[in-house]
């Protein structure tokens, strides 16, 4: 049975001949010439689903799907370019928690998302530098909370806007769910998780958590964040 082909979109050829014989196939994207344009006696769909039979054509096939410019000769997207960019991306806003015996910490996360149902997963990403990070790598565990509009002062805190040189939850309403997480009250939501797999890229490490445990906190509006500025949802 001769190979299925596995020809991914974008510039190349396919080359084919037996001495003799040279057959040639171009295209500009996969699809976007018409088979009636191909200049080759078997069909482009023959070649791409094995249908070809004659040994020869297999034996002296060639392959050639470089693309015309090399990913690694495009210039690096500039970091101040990208933050700009990244600024016009539209979140909610978290304090990701995490407690260790008498230790406690926590930091505002905007890179939240769920993952799965069925298990239930979630996704959170750290800074490695942070003392969270440090602390949810250690126990494996974390607490989520999804802050409300009127929160923005416990935003503000986790995130190091106010500075304070003590525990960042002292004077402030928290309870437990499954693994000893804080979880801030008056939130519109909060989920316990364990860790259960984690993946470091860049300056970060990405968690994702089974859910151990969920509750629905406060009716409310969500706290926003948008090209670096707090923002209200309107009805």
């Amino acid at each position: 049975m001769p190979p299925f082909l596995g020809i991914a979109p974008g510039h190349g050829s396919i080359a084919a001949g037996s001495g003799k014989t040279a057959r040639h196939i171009a295209w500009q994207r996969l699809g976007s010439i018409p088979e009636s344009q191909i200049n080759c006696k078997y069909s482009f769909l023959d070649i791409l689903f094995g249908k070809i039979v004659d040994p020869h054509f297999w034996m002296h096939l060639n392959l050639d799907f470089s693309p015309q410019r090399k990913y690694h000769e495009v210039m690096p997207v500039d970091p101040h370019d990208l933050r700009l960019a990244m600024r016009r991306w539209t979140t909610g806003v978290t304090v990701v928690s995490a407690a260790a015996r008498a230790v406690r910490h926590g930091m505002t996360v905007s890179s939240f998302t769920s993952v799965s149902l069925d298990p239930p997963l979630v996704l959170v990403s750290l800074d490695r530098e942070s003392s969270t990070h440090r602390l949810v790598e250690q126990i494996r565990s974390f607490g989520v909370s999804i802050l409300s509009d009127d929160q923005r002062g416990i935003s503000d805190r986790f995130a190091g806007r106010i500075y304070t040189d003590t525990d960042r939850f002292v004077g402030l309403d928290t309870f437990n769910l499954v693994t000893g997480a804080p979880l801030l009250a008056h939130s519109l939501a909060a989920f316990d998780c364990q860790v259960v797999s984690s993946f470091e890229t860049g300056t970060q490490t990405l968690f994702i958590g089974e859910v151990l445990a969920v509750k629905t906190g406060v009716e409310g509006f969500p706290l926003i964040y948008f090209n670096q500025d707090y923002r209200s949802l309107m009805k």
